[in-house]
């Protein structure tokens, strides 16, 4: 036993060397993940299985997150998002490990928010959206006519 010092002996005698090995699964809220799985089948039925793992930009997914996120702010965390059955909250979980794992696996080539980060709108219009040669996240972008907001 060289240098594995962390050793974590079972109750029933087993023993098991866990240095350097990802740990902390159990921490993870096993009930709350499996509403999420709900959102992957309802994914799965609705495009095809796996579909997601062919990349999604880094903005579809934040604005897809964001839009679960406000219809719990409208409704409460219980609201049911109408195409998957799921909780929005679900949904918007869903968006945020998609994200993570295209971090993780540095698919930089869907990511179409940090060249943005810290450009104007106007800039950006100057240079005709073509700034590392991207689209602007919509958040980004100047409309072409002045919006209908609502006043007051």
């Amino acid at each position: 036993m060289a240098d594995d010092t962390t050793v974590n002996t079972e109750k029933t005698g087993g023993t098991r060397y866990s240095q350097g090995k990802q740990g902390g699964w159990w921490f993870i809220p096993l009930r709350g993940l499996n509403e999420v799985a709900k959102v992957s089948v309802a994914g799965a039925l609705k495009y095809a299985p796996l579909d997601w793992a062919e990349g999604q930009s880094f903005s579809t997914l934040l604005d897809c997150m964001f839009r679960h996120v406000l219809k719990v702010m409208e409704g409460g965390p219980k609201v049911i998002d109408e195409d998957t059955g799921a909780y929005h909250l679900a949904c918007a979980a869903w968006n945020i490990l998609c994200l993570l794992t295209f971090i993780n696996q540095g698919r930089t080539d869907l990511d179409d928010v940090t060249p943005w980060y810290g450009v104007s709108a106007s800039d950006a219009k100057v240079e005709g959206w073509s700034y590392l040669n991207c689209t602007p996240p919509y958040w980004a972008r100047i409309p072409d006519e002045p919006s209908n907001a609502r006043t007051g």
